[in-house]
């Protein structure tokens, strides 16, 4: 019996299957993997602070860190943990 589908679901022409594509593309390139740290590091509930290893100083913080600590983030971006008694 030959059964004949009305899609294939890795036919080019499917415009789901682009989709899907163009994700793990957008995902694969550095643009658009730091593009979806970004928005989940933003989206985080928790305060997320991002320091320098050696000098300590806030390279990056999430909306929940400054909130928390009571700075608007370009306030909060430079600090060292002493000056913001993280």
């Amino acid at each position: 019996m030959t059964h004949r589908w009305k899609s294939h679901p890795f036919r080019a022409s499917d415009p789901a299957r682009g989709r899907r594509l163009d994700n793990r593309q957008n995902r694969a390139s550095p643009e658009g993997e730091a593009g979806l740290y970004r928005t989940i590091f933003d989206a985080a509930a928790d305060g997320l602070i991002v320091a320098d290893l050696e000098t300590e100083c806030v390279l990056e913080a999430n909306h929940a860190a400054c909130t928390m600590h009571g700075y608007l983030r370009d306030e909060f971006i430079g600090l060292l943990p002493a000056a913001s008694e993280l």
